[in-house]
């Protein structure tokens, strides 16, 4: 093990790195009164960003102010203030899907049976 030890009484910002501390810099700054008592770092690890994944729901979205619909005595369709909806289907008098959409994304739920019971739900 390398022992990277650098002690420091009077400098208030620490800068290790390349000569000419250009790239790959740490730069730790502190207020009077303040010191750095221990520090261990085994390893940093550098890696390039991957691809963007898909856009997900907003983070937050309250749903407000919602307008049902029903269909033969089931609820088939609630609208919100906002304009998002949410789309149910039924088969047999048990609901098997619902979709939601709030104008940007889509998200589909399959409600599983087996003997009339609810055993699973898919999210896509």
């Amino acid at each position: 093990m390398v022992d990277n030890t650098v002690v420091v009484e009077s400098v208030r910002t620490i800068t290790i790195g390349p000569d000419g501390g250009q790239s790959n810099t740490i730069t730790v700054s502190l207020d009077e009164g303040e010191a750095v008592i221990e520090s261990v770092v085994n390893r940093i690890e550098v890696a390039a960003l991957g691809p963007q994944g898909p856009r997900g729901l907003s983070g937050g979205t309250e749903l407000n102010e919602p307008v049902f619909t029903y269909t033969d005595g089931q609820l088939t369709r609630i609208v919100y203030s906002g304009g998002e909806i949410k789309d149910l289907s039924y088969t047999d008098g048990q609901l098997t899907s619902m979709v939601f959409n709030d104008g940007q994304t889509t998200v589909t739920k399959q409600f599983n049976y087996t003997d009339g019971l609810l055993t699973s739900i898919t999210e896509t």
